[in-house]
């Protein structure tokens, strides 16, 4: 008879769900201190903004400027740090609402008949015929 817990009721519960997942940034710095770099040489490697990196880092997105940007900068990281960015790509588009609606393209339109503007008096003409008439009466 045991009086208190067991050694099997010590043991972490180990959670296999989305929420135990850890997130983007800290799977992206996970891979990043795993590779030996630091910021700074990811950044150089990538052209993204340190603050950027950081950023992600923190799972802040919002200095990205969109989800198209933030789903660039995460493709690009993952892929300085050799890891595979799909799973990262897959979890940000079910944080964040999915992936973008492509863009439509522009409609088809006929071409619109150019009509000539529709000029004002030529005042340059009608000052120089001012001035001659002035000096005209004058001489």
């Amino acid at each position: 008879m045991s009086i208190g817990n067991s050694p099997e009721d010590e043991r972490p519960f180990e959670d296999v769900s989305e929420e135990a997942r850890p997130s983007i940034g800290r799977v992206l710095k996970d891979a990043r201190l795993a590779a030996g770099l630091t910021v700074d040489e990811v950044s150089a490697a990538t052209r993204v903004r340190i603050a950027i990196v950081h950023a992600i880092e923190a799972d802040d997105f919002a200095p990205c400027g969109g989800d198209v940007y933030a789903r660039g900068h995460i493709r690009t990281l993952a892929r300085a740090v050799h890891i595979d960015p799909a799973p990262l790509l897959a979890q940000y588009d079910a944080e964040h609402g999915g992936r973008p609606a492509p863009t439509p393209a522009a409609p088809l339109f006929g071409a619109e008949r150019i009509r000539p503007e529709r000029r004002g008096p030529n005042w340059t003409a009608a000052m120089v015929a001012a001035i001659v008439v002035v000096v005209g009466f004058v001489g």
